[in-house]
């Protein structure tokens, strides 16, 4: 139940909070900012570190670091305290998709401040969890302090020019292979690799748009734009939507989507760990020992072909091959950290009977 706040610390600090995300949208919004991105980055977790704090004041918890003596640490005669990552840890109730959009972009702050990068190249690869990131800070303040507190009312829709977009989009993809770019890719594709498919699908964790023109005839009275969640959405909405950015041609569910076969599988690993092409890490060689490794699938002709870890490994019976999921890829990049090539030293050691 949302708590009312009086006047005091705890009202002073989300009035602060809701200052800093707003300054942070209206930078974000505002055409040819320079670093637009990664300043919005810092005022919304500027934003959502005081709105923590408020919550913590609120219910009277010290949010506060301790010495081993039991008293609080000082800085410059200042309690020290607890930093954005310390507070969601201390909150606890946010679920997983929440938690990984937050975490996400604080480990996204310390890649980016140090970094010449432009907003556009990293506009590209952020927007949704940019997106979700302001949406859950809303649902947070509208939850635990109230509907006087939203700050949607106070936001407008960001107006975007699609001819301006796709020549910068194609100016960014220009940018792609620059060293300071590729080390972001990799972290923010490292980062998404590592989350599950039920997190990664998640409208919290980024928020997916699809923007069509509305042409049927309304009333004049009707708002231009109409946010519609996702979850009330019918199956024969998606599928009008559907038919409609498709030329009216419904698109049935692709066979094998999201699934990879071996070549991709190393690929994705290669690049998640900046192995260059001297490392003779393959899919002819590596890929089948740790498949046998880990018995994702069977190793003998003569089994059966469908007796296969489902999470990680299909098979394929129009091919006969095997086809492997995102699940499997994660599996891998978890179990071969922090090098791979060490690890796989070790598991061939084992196959092979050798101690």
């Amino acid at each position: 139940m949302a708590k009312k706040l009086r006047k005091g610390t705890a009202k002073y600090l989300l009035q602060n909070s809701i200052e800093s995300v707003l300054t942070a949208v209206e930078i974000y919004n505002k055409p040819k900012t320079q670093f637009k991105v990664q300043s919005f980055i810092a005022l919304m977790i500027i934003g959502w570190t005081k709105a923590l704090h408020s919550y913590f004041h609120s219910e009277g918890i010290k949010y506060y670091y301790k010495k081993k003596n039991g008293k609080f640490e000082k800085i410059d005669g200042e309690y020290k305290s607890w930093e954005i990552t310390k507070c969601v840890k201390e909150y606890g109730k946010f679920d997983e998709s929440v938690r990984a959009n937050i975490l996400f972009f604080i480990a996204l702050r310390n890649k980016v401040e140090h970094r010449d990068l432009t907003e556009t190249d990293i506009d590209m690869i952020t927007f949704g969890e940019c997106q979700s990131f302001l949406y859950n800070y809303e649902t947070f303040i509208m939850e635990e302090f109230g509907e006087e507190y939203s700050i949607n009312e106070s936001l407008a829709f960001a107006l975007q020019f699609s001819t301006y977009n796709s020549l910068e989009q194609k100016k960014s993809q220009k940018r792609q292979l620059s060293k300071e770019l590729l080390d972001i890719k990799q972290f923010i594709e490292k980062y998404k690799t590592a989350l599950s498919d039920e997190v990664f699908e998640s409208q919290k964790y980024s928020i997916k748009f699809l923007i069509i023109p509305k042409i049927s005839n309304t009333k004049r009275s009707d708002l231009s734009i109409d946010f519609v969640k996702e979850d009330s959405l019918t199956t024969e909405d998606y599928n009008t939507i559907t038919a409609v950015i498709k030329d009216k041609k419904i698109i049935q569910e692709a066979v094998n989507a999201k699934r990879y076969k071996p070549s991709k599988v190393i690929e994705i690993l290669r690049r998640i760990f900046n192995m260059n092409s001297e490392v003779k890490f393959n899919a002819s060689y590596h890929h089948p020992k740790l498949c046998q490794y880990y018995k994702v699938k069977p190793i003998n002709k003569t089994d059966n072909p469908f007796d296969t870890k489902t999470e990680y490994c299909l098979y394929d019976d129009t091919h006969d091959d095997y086809v492997y999921t995102s699940e499997w890829i994660r599996f891998l990049v978890h179990e071969l950290l922090p090098n791979p090539m060490e690890k796989f030293i070790e598991i061939k050691k084992e196959l092979e009977g050798i101690k």
